[in-house]
């Protein structure tokens, strides 16, 4: 089954909006039938009376079910406003989201209430005794206030916004959603972090200019320096145009790190978009070696082997 659903996509979505339609057929249905329906099951049809309470009692029981297929819908609508953001800004994008998630909350809030008067329940008495409203405010009620609060400044703030990538808390990667109770964040394997709002505590945002892109060339310390420097320099242009998709900036040579068993640390960083950071990082150590390879330069010193048994045949 799964198998059939990934081959043919479009016709799980067309599924999904036939039965969306049928729900909101159903729901308008009912509505204009709604006295007709009501009368007809308020006629007593049973000799015992406590059937013929439970078969009055089926109208609101419909109610009920007309309200849940009204949240499906309208939650249904939600969904479909949040994906046809396309072409604004990310802040706009951000705050439809955001926007679209308190709806959600309300639909789904408000509907519970409306579907426990619908069955006769008295849910304003429910709601405002005191045991109820202790247990909302102990088990939940809190944190989820602070997950909101955080949501609506993390938006207005603009701290972050969809598809920038950020560091929060220590993990990297792209913003995918921010609703009011939490933000999702996908690294760069396609693992998806969901956090609370009101938790995060540390955000850097590094969207909001360009990274520095870091390499670190060795060399073999028997290579000429000046040499292998002007030999690099000459080929900077070609890296950069290569990359000129990326719009890095220029490409510059920092200076020689250090100079161990590894031979000689020639260090380069050129400014890019963040998103491109680690893909420009691995075009460059490439390009470098092709340049290495081309003009025979070594990374690595030459082994030298210490022949005791020869030392001694001298003697």
């Amino acid at each position: 089954m799964d198998q059939k659903k990934s081959k043919h996509p479009l016709v799980g979505i067309i599924i999904h909006y036939i039965f969306v339609a049928l729900v909101l057929g159903a729901v308008i249905a009912m509505l204009v039938l709604d006295q007709q329906i009501t009368d007809f099951f308020n006629q007593p049809m049973f000799v015992i009376e406590a059937l013929n309470k439970v078969w009055a009692f089926i109208p609101r029981i419909i109610h009920a079910i007309e309200i849940v297929g009204f949240m499906y819908v309208m939650i249904f609508i939600f969904d479909l406003l949040m994906k046809a953001n396309i072409g604004l800004t990310y802040k706009s994008k951000t705050m439809i989201k955001v926007g679209i998630s308190l709806l959600k909350w309300i639909v789904i809030i408000g509907g519970l209430i409306w579907i426990l008067f619908a069955l006769g329940v008295d849910a304003t008495a429910l709601l405002i005794s005191a045991g109820v409203i202790t247990l909302i405010i102990g088990l939940a009620a809190q944190s989820l206030i602070s997950d909101i609060i955080a949501g609506i400044f993390i938006v207005i703030e603009g701290k972050y916004l969809i598809d920038d990538i950020v560091i929060i808390d220590g993990y990297r990667g792209k913003v995918k959603a921010i609703d009011l109770r939490t933000t999702s964040i996908e690294d760069i394997g396609g693992n998806v972090k969901v956090i609370n709002n009101s938790e995060i505590k540390t955000i850097v945002n590094l969207t909001n200019h360009k990274s520095l892109a870091k390499v670190t060339i060795y060399v073999a310390s028997s290579e000429n320096l000046k040499y292998v420097e002007d030999l690099f320099d000459s080929k900077l242009p070609e890296i950069e145009e290569k990359l000129k998709e990326f719009n890095i900036g220029k490409i510059t040579y920092q200076g020689m790190n250090s100079m161990d068993n590894n031979g000689m640390a020639l260090f380069y960083t050129v400014k890019c978009y963040e998103e491109d950071l680690y893909k420009i990082e691995r075009t460059l150590y490439r390009e470098f070696k092709y340049i290495m390879d081309n003009n025979n330069i070594s990374n690595n010193e030459p082994t030298v082997i210490y022949d005791r048994t020869s030392e001694f045949k001298k003697k």
